[in-house]
């Protein structure tokens, strides 16, 4: 893959995280534009380098973007709009069309379908501590990751948020059910996730 289709998928990833960052301020985050669209450009930039120019570059840069989105606006109002997660899934069924998807639509609807059983069984136990925005864009990123890289991610944003949780209950700066933003530890985990998908 050449620098020129690196530098100019990290251009494009740039100006598509313009609107990004204009819908994440408008659902309450409070990142600047500068940082918001270098992280957009440097998904579109490392995707074109593993993928080289193509459609499974420009669904891996939109998924790590879409999961950068979730993990700001969570960050800040302690929520997922329903708007993005509808968004996600759309790309997903999408990339299946295209047939870019990581993995055929049945065994990846299966993936999206147990996440949010185990999601909503979750949010059930702990009564509060865990949002159905979270369980929704947990099914989400397994419906786009796919049966291996989903559950890789489920993995990695488990053991980071477990981490956080209780590192969190060490220094007294949260309550057993005070609730925790997941979507950068899913942000994390889908990350780890495309990183495993790469050819």
């Amino acid at each position: 893959m050449s620098l020129f289709w690196v530098g100019v998928s990290a251009v494009i990833g740039a100006a598509v995280g313009v609107p990004a960052w204009h819908y994440a301020r408008s659902e309450g985050a409070t990142t600047r534009v500068l940082p918001f669209c270098a992280v957009a450009a440097a998904a579109g930039a490392a995707a074109a380098g593993v993928y080289g120019a193509g459609a499974r570059a420009a669904f891996v840069a939109a998924v790590a973007l879409g999961l950068w989105t979730a993990a700001a606006i969570d960050l800040r109002t302690l929520r997922i709009p329903n708007r993005l997660v509808v968004a996600m899934v759309v790309l997903g069924a999408s990339a299946q069309l295209a047939r870019v998807a990581p993995a055929p639509a049945v065994p990846s609807l299966l993936a999206a379908a147990v996440a949010f059983g185990a999601g909503a069984l979750l949010a059930a136990l702990a009564r509060g501590g865990l949002g159905w925005g979270d369980v929704k864009l947990a099914a989400a990123a397994a419906w786009l990751l796919g049966p291996a890289a989903g559950t890789a991610a489920m993995v990695v944003m488990a053991l980071t948020a477990g981490l956080a949780a209780a590192a969190a209950l060490l220094t007294r700066r949260r309550g057993l059910r005070d609730p925790l933003p997941l979507a950068p530890f899913l942000l994390a985990g889908g990350l780890w996730g495309l990183w495993l998908l790469r050819p």
